[in-house]
């Protein structure tokens, strides 16, 4: 059933034409531990104006995968320094990614002994999907193209339902850089650059990342963090270039790339540098005397904080 802006069918009497969607939808979710009596609670990520202005609808028949992130705006607009940053795309998810493009994640982490705290973060990559093409291990020839902003594909041993796609985090030994609460910060000596595949790395679409393995929602998408405080704040970043990829990296503006970097540059140039990524920090904490012989669990959550980058050059 054709259910397009020009839809001429008439069904019952009535046009089978979907007009466009007036807003008004909301959700929640929670992440509840049954047995350590916590609950974290959440809300979705919002995009304004997600379809594309002429369209009526994008509706689809119920069991299909569509409407998904193709079917966006293409038009981006990213509040930047104090001004508006508007962007033309090729593809609805490469305007979906601008919107969620960051070069640093920052949030805190709390592992007191005391308390028995465990912290874990949450973060996901909504548009992965689109840009990271599986490579068949059984072909001798790896025929398949990457797309920016992401720098790897999966394969590799005809595992990569095991090895993931991985993102290296960048900076000094290719790990985070940490803060205690009182500004203290780990400084690393390094020898050489680090090795390939070493440091910490993000391979999955949602990924974990539990410190000091207290690992605290059980995921076996995880990253582990060692960290040397007890308790402070993290930055990570997405800042990689340079990486050698086969066939070459294609961006948003469809210059081809032989090498891949973390960005994405639009049609008319503009480039913004990281991940398109969102999530959340959640901690955990005991109390073993609230009251006499009585133990009391506590959780929260707190959404991620970023950086963003966007250069107005010519690419």
């Amino acid at each position: 059933m054709d259910m397009s802006p020009a839809s001429t069918l008439i069904v019952g009497g009535q046009s089978a034409r979907a007009f466009k969607a007036t807003g008004g939808l909301s959700g929640t979710a929670s992440l509840v531990n049954v047995a350590g009596g916590t609950d974290y609670g959440y809300g979705p990520v919002v995009l304004e104006a997600f379809s594309p202005s002429l369209a009526e609808n994008i509706w689809n028949y119920p069991g299909s995968s569509y409407p998904d992130m193709t079917s966006a705006e293409r038009t981006s607009l990213v509040l930047y320094e104090g001004s508006v940053v508007s962007s033309s795309w090729n593809k609805g998810s490469d305007a979906v990614s601008a919107l969620l493009m960051h070069d640093n994640i920052i949030n805190e982490y709390v592992l007191d002994d005391t308390t028995l705290s465990r912290t874990d973060w949450v973060i996901t990559m909504p548009t992965k999907r689109y840009y990271v093409p599986v490579h068949n291990t059984s072909l001798s020839k790896d025929a398949t193209q990457l797309f920016s902003p992401f720098t790897s594909k999966f394969w590799g041993n005809g595992n990569f339902w095991r090895n993931g796609a991985c993102e290296q985090l960048t900076g000094i030994s290719d790990a985070p850089d940490y803060w205690n609460r009182e500004g203290g910060k780990v400084s690393f000596l390094t020898i050489g650059p680090p090795q390939p595949g070493s440091g910490i790395r993000l391979c999955w679409e949602t990924n974990v990342v539990p410190f000091n393995n207290s690992v605290l929602l059980g995921s076996v998408n995880e990253a582990n963090v060692p960290v040397n405080f007890e308790h402070g704040w993290v930055r990570m970043s997405f800042n990689s270039v340079g990486i050698p990829v086969v066939n070459g990296q294609a961006d948003g503006n469809g210059v081809v790339h032989s090498q891949a970097a973390h960005s994405l540059t639009s049609v008319n140039g503009d480039t913004y540098f990281g991940l398109p990524t969102v999530g959340f920090m959640v901690q955990y904490f005991i109390n073993q005397n609230a009251a006499p012989g009585i133990l009391a669990t506590y959780g929260g959550n707190f959404n991620h904080k970023y950086t963003t980058r966007i250069s107005r050059l010519a690419p």
